[in-house]
């Protein structure tokens, strides 16, 4: 029966998951904050709203997924070298 509560108890439970999830958490609104001063630095650079929607466009849709795909790979070569 005490297996039984195991199972079932929240992942929030064990400390390593809390650490995962509260670095991840962390690293995510750094993310954010980052995107919130490149809008502001360009702003006051040059107070255009278009210059704005190309920077947000660009930081979304051209350098967002590729910045995916890189971290994908720094991890896989990273766990490769280690490994190997």
């Amino acid at each position: 029966m005490s297996t039984r509560k195991e199972v079932l108890r929240s992942p929030l439970h064990h400390p390593a998951f809390r650490r995962l999830w509260l670095g991840l958490v962390i690293s995510r609104l750094g993310d954010q904050f980052t995107v919130i001063a490149l809008i502001w630095f360009v702003l006051q650079l040059t107070g255009s709203g278009v210059a704005i929607g190309l920077l947000v466009f660009c930081i979304y849709r051209v350098c967002g997924p590729a910045w995916k795909k890189l971290k994908i790979i720094r991890a896989c070569w990273g766990s490769a070298r280690s490994s190997g």
